[in-house]
């Protein structure tokens, strides 16, 4: 009787260590999927950021020919006027390309210091002093 006990409470310890483990391993299973769902939305979220990202690029290489054409146009007659006569000059010469040569697409809103600029480079030009207008 007294073995049969010993043996019943081990059983009974047994599986409540059993019942305990397997309560764990549910818990880490829930704390695993809760981690894979929030990573799931978060990658949906960035696979529309990155077709959005596709399409601007697909755009961008479609205008590049005619963005750096422009760029190159800005550089070569652009440098000694004002900014306000810059601009009067690119829109010019973008009417022009799109009269005259409508094969060469450039962007609708063309920025000089987007194809030809440095971010971070041309903050430190502004910050001595160098004008803030895009041309």
């Amino acid at each position: 009787d007294y073995a049969s006990s010993k043996n019943s409470k081990r059983q009974c310890d047994e599986a409540v260590a059993e019942r305990n483990r397997l309560n764990e391993q549910s818990e880490q299973t829930r704390a695993r999927l809760a981690r894979a769902d929030k990573l799931t939305t978060g990658l949906s979220d960035e696979a529309v950021r990155w077709a959005q990202q596709a399409t601007e690029l697909a755009q961008e290489i479609e205008n590049l020919v005619g963005d750096v054409f422009l760029a190159a146009a800005i550089v070569s007659y652009c440098g000694p006027f004002t900014g306000a006569f810059r601009a009067r000059m690119i829109n010019l010469w973008r009417k022009l390309m799109a009269e005259k040569h409508p094969c060469i697409p450039c962007s609708d809103t063309f920025v000089f210091s987007r194809v030809l600029g440095d971010p971070v480079e041309i903050q430190d030009w502004q910050i001595h002093g160098l004008p803030t207008d895009s041309v």
